[in-house]
């Protein structure tokens, strides 16, 4: 009994996933593959866009879910780029430094 209620409530909510991890883990190697090749990238994305579309016609997340797992994987993606570019170029400025006075 308490198993057909919670199938009841689980088939009228329907699925819950925001966002999407599956675009997310795509949208992911398409920002990589972006930055190994412009080819590559374009490809990528457009792989990307047709799991969002598949995923909305299928019924398996709203639109937005898709959206918002892009946002939310660029804004890491390219948050953490930054940070490792700053961090290389600090080590950088560190060693030459250190070169210089050696």
């Amino acid at each position: 009994m308490v198993a057909s209620r919670a199938r009841s409530v689980w088939t009228r909510l329907g699925h819950l996933a925001f966002p999407s991890v599956h675009v997310g883990l795509i949208a992911l190697n398409a920002f990589f593959a972006a930055e190994v090749s412009r080819r590559l990238g374009i490809i990528a994305f457009s792989y990307t866009a047709f799991v969002i579309a598949s995923s909305v016609y299928l019924g398996w997340h709203y639109a937005i879910d898709g959206y918002a797992s892009l946002l939310v994987v660029g804004l890491g993606h390219f948050a953490l780029k930054t940070l490792m570019d700053r961090e290389s170029r600090s080590v950088s400025d560190t060693r030459q430094a250190t070169a210089v006075t050696a």
